[in-house]
């Protein structure tokens, strides 16, 4: 789907503010500065940004997108550690200086100054890491729709960000090292997201604290003050800043609250070897600059900004008397405190990157040096006052005479107030599990078609990070890209895919008809541009169907005629298939700006190229591990869909490990039907009479296609099937206890916890006179396809009835040759004319009739072949019940 993210690299590399006080590209805030130059990182940002535009791909139908301003790896925690070791950040200050400069306390790069395991872990990462947690979990549920008063907010905060760019330092072929705290990350990951896509910004806890913060507050500022560039890059949409109780933060209390981190931070010495040495906070103090800035130029008619994109918040700000008049009281004390404590190299180096911040620093603070209050006395007016949003850490309340109202703003959460808070927890995806790795693999049916990627390795083998092939790497990309990493929102957390596609639905199903073709991939094959000119599918029929099943895609999400099937299955989101692909497609652009092709960024073995295995591995994997439903549009499907239904069925029945809360068993299956609005939700047996027919229909030919993916994904359906109607046998497994010897057994589908309406209709099966089924006329109608289907589609005993047909015709059924009067040593359509197509893999956890079969296949002859599958030669004798 469409994106608001359509930057490419020759947009985005830009070694100077775009607009005043943008700090994401000010190169002088980062350590070490970004060289485009370099292999390296031309690498870095072409993945960086690569990701970037497939994680905005993936939440296109999240209409409000929240960042959530907040410390993970910063914050007071870090401040606290800082000054608990200050010969490491002292040593490490040397990094940012020139040789003139002297030494200072810093947080900016505190992983390379500590020992992350041993002091980051513990005492920064997982502290900040709860409290954000129950922070944005309570923001999720108090975060709504003005217009619909939902809470259907998209949420992401620093544990979902920096645990994910975190896991994706051990594939070397990807970053290249990149962490979170490094510019390519920051520029390239991170800063689109934050100018382009988010909605809203909540202010919760010690945010002010976090030194990345700065930068993602400052693209939020520009919007609201109405900046023309950051408007015209988001087509004219605002940013509310609120915090957790979704209240608005005025201007004043956005600008009083980082001025409060500056003093607590800049006021306080650590003492060090009979030295004193002090904190510095550049990109918090250019923040406050810019604050101040715009401020002026609102209030002075002076500057770029556009009156009519102006926030509500900053429009009430400045009909506020009162608010202006405190507005003078900060500027009042805060640039004397900065001319006289903040004027350090460090930030003159980021000033002179920014000539409109650089000019204010001259003019409005520069002449307040050693023109100011008593220092302690400035800094008790600062923190005496506790903005909404504002951070009530228990060090900053002893310098606190006076608090507003503390009852009413967000505070720094503690982990007691987990239970108290959440009646219902959130629905927390993506998060930063490597969703390829084994552990999440399914438990039946597993193919390895990921290890499968790697040409070079052995598929029964997990393949090593730093032998991936470039397949397996597009795909880790993708998928990282696709997957969401925060907060879903709370009234609609569901996300489904859509099996879009040019082949797929009624407009390819009425072409191959009216053009007499059997099997949709068999459509490009024979109606090319060059042999046939205007009857050429893609031209005639694909482009304009796949225009069609994205506007069905964005009908569904926002139509009012869909609100109601949204709002009871709760779908926030809708992934179409072609996204995967369009998103693959990006491997094989160009970024101008550097000269280099995009897949040259991935240093990874193997062809440089994406197959259409790479994209079905990625997809099947999002349904086991994130998608919670699928949606299948009526007419022709397409051969990879059949792998992605049965994939779909086997986390419906809690067969693939669901890294996400809740998440097992959590998967339901939706059929759009042509012509109107309506969506049916499916079970087994609609899935086994979808796939059915067509495979019927299929083996039914004098020599049926190779189209494994259907007759595969048929047989696991019909598998499935069998443990639910002979649970007994087929649904059991037997261990005996090596030391003991005693037997026990367990159920290979736990059928109490899947939804119970995916096997309803196996409560209307009725009970048949076996002796007479293969009499039966209806069954015989069914054979010769003169049945009327429409009546069985419906009336769930009709149903029922139709799934044990399609089941005998299949699987079941013993076959007669006819020429020569003898019963085949197999049974079934599906086995005898199908297990030819049927590989070791695709024979995975199938009963064993069907290895037999395909043992009988290959012990024939060419002459047998033929006699055997000659349209006419065989038959169905009649259904057998026992499937053991």
């Amino acid at each position: 789907m469409e994106t608001p993210l359509v930057t490419t690299a020759s947009k985005w590399i830009t070694t100077q503010p775009r607009y005043p006080g943008d700090l994401f590209h000010n190169f002088d805030l980062y350590y070490p500065k970004p060289d485009y130059t370099d292999d390296y990182w031309k690498a870095q940002h072409i993945n960086a940004e690569t990701m970037a535009s497939f994680e905005s791909r993936s939440k296109w139908a999240y209409i409000n997108q929240a960042m959530f301003y907040a410390s993970a790896s910063s914050g007071r925690a870090a401040y606290d550690m800082a000054r608990r070791y200050p010969e490491k950040i002292l040593i490490g200050s040397r990094k940012f200086t020139t040789p003139d400069d002297e030494q200072f306390m810093t947080i900016q790069c505190l992983k390379s100054a500590l020992d992350s395991n041993a002091l980051m872990g513990p005492f920064v990462l997982a502290q900040n890491y709860r409290d954000n947690m129950i922070a944005a979990g309570i923001a999720a549920q108090n975060l709504t729709d003005p217009r619909t008063g939902e809470r259907n907010v998209y949420i992401v905060g620093p544990p979902h960000r920096e645990a994910f760019i975190r896991s994706l330092k051990q594939y070397p072929t990807l970053l290249r090292g990149a962490g979170y705290e490094d510019a390519t990350f920051e520029i390239h990951f991170w800063g689109p997201f934050c100018t382009f896509d988010v909605t809203h910004g909540i202010y919760s806890g010690d945010h002010a604290w976090s030194r990345n913060a700065a930068m993602e507050k400052a693209s939020a500022l520009a919007t609201q003050y109405g900046v023309p560039l950051i408007s015209m890059y988001r087509s004219g949409r605002g940013c509310a800043v609120v915090d957790i109780y979704n209240q608005s933060i005025s201007p004043l209390d956005q600008a009083w609250e980082d001025a409060r981190h500056i003093v607590d931070v800049v006021g306080q010495t650590v003492r060090f070897n009979g030295s004193d040495y002090f904190f510095r906070t550049e990109a918090a103090v250019m923040l406050l600059l810019t604050r101040f800035l715009y401020d002026d130029y609102v209030r002075n008619g002076t500057g770029d900004l556009v009156p009519s994109l102006m926030d509500p918040a900053v429009k009430a700000h400045y009909a506020s008397p009162g608010e202006i008049e405190k507005m003078d009281i900060l500027k009042r004390h805060m640039l004397p405190y900065m001319a006289n404590f903040c004027n350090w190299p460090t930030l003159h180096r980021a000033l002179n990157n920014d000539p409109a911040l650089k000019a204010y620093w001259e003019e409005n603070v520069i002449p307040h040096y050693g023109q100011m209050d008593n220092k302690a006395e400035t800094e008790a007016k600062i923190l005496s006052y506790l903005p909404r949003g504002g951070c009530a850490d228990q060090d900053l309340m002893k310098k606190v005479s006076e608090l507003r109202d503390p009852r009413s703003k967000s505070v720094f959460m503690s982990s007691s107030n987990e239970n108290a808070q959440f009646a219902k927890p959130p629905m927390s995806q993506g998060l930063h599990e490597e969703a390829f790795s084994s552990e999440y693999d399914p438990l039946i049916f597993n193919d390895r078609n990921f290890a499968r990627l790697n040409a070079t390795s052995n598929p029964n083998q997990d393949p090593s990070p730093t032998h991936y092939s470039f397949e397996q790497s597009a795909a880790i990309m993708v998928l990282a890209g696709f997957r969401n990493k925060g907060l879903v929102p709370f009234d609609a957390p569901r996300t489904l895919l859509f099996l879009d596609g040019a082949s797929q639905g009624e407009m390819p199903k009425k072409f191959r008809e009216d053009k007499g073709v059997s099997h949709p991939s068999e459509m490009g094959a024979i109606f090319d541009v060059l042999s046939r000119g205007g009857e050429n599918f893609a031209e005639s029929v694909g482009e304009e169907n796949a225009a069609n099943l994205k506007d069905l895609t964005r009908r569904m999400m926002f139509h009012p005629s869909f609100e109601l099937w949204r709002k009871k299955h709760g779908v926030g989101n809708i992934i179409p298939v072609s996204d995967f692909s369009a998103a693959f497609a990006q491997f094989e652009g160009r970024r101008e700006a550097t000269n280099t092709e995009v897949h040259e960024a991935i240093d990874a073995r193997g062809s440089m190229k994406i197959t259409s295995a790479t994209s079905e591995a990625t997809v099947r994997r999002y349904i086991a591990v994130e998608a919670q439903g699928i949606v299948i549009p009526s007419g022709d499907i397409d051969e990879r869909s059949y792998r992605y239904i049965t994939d779909g069925v086997l986390a419906t029945i809690g067969k693939t490990p669901r890294p996400n809360s809740g998440g097992k068993y959590q998967f339901e299956f939706f059929l759009k039907s042509s012509g109107d609005d309506q969506i049916k939700k499916l079970d087994l047996a609609d899935l086994i009479i979808l796939v059915g027919l067509q495979v019927k229909s299929d083996l039914e030919k004098k020599t049926p296609a190779k189209l494994k993916d259907r007759y595969v994904s048929m047989a696991r359906l019909l598998n499935i099937y069998e443990y639910l109607i002979d649970p007994a046998q087929r649904n059991q497994v037997y261990k005996r206890d090596s030391l003991s010897g005693a037997d026990s057994q367990k159920s290979i589908i736990d059928w109490k916890q899947v939804d119970p309406d995916f096997s309803e209709f196996i409560t209307y099966t009725p009970t048949f006179d076996i002796s007479i089924f293969d009499k039966d006329e209806e069954y015989q109608k069914f054979s010769n396809n003169t049945l009327d289907l429409q009546t069985y589609l419906f009336d769930p005993v009709q149903k029922s009835k139709l799934v044990q047909m399609i089941w005998a015709w299949m699987v079941a059924a013993p076959i007669k040759v006819r020429e020569i009067g003898k019963d085949m040593p197999t049974r079934g359509n599906l086995l005898a004319r199908a297990i030819k197509d049927f590989d070791d893999r695709d024979l995975i956890d199938l009963p064993s009739e069907y290895r037999d079969a395909k043992k009988w296949w290959e012990g024939m002859n060419a002459r047998q072949r033929k006699e055997f599958f000659e349209q006419g030669t065989i038959h169905l004798q009649g259904p057998a019940v026992d499937v053991r």
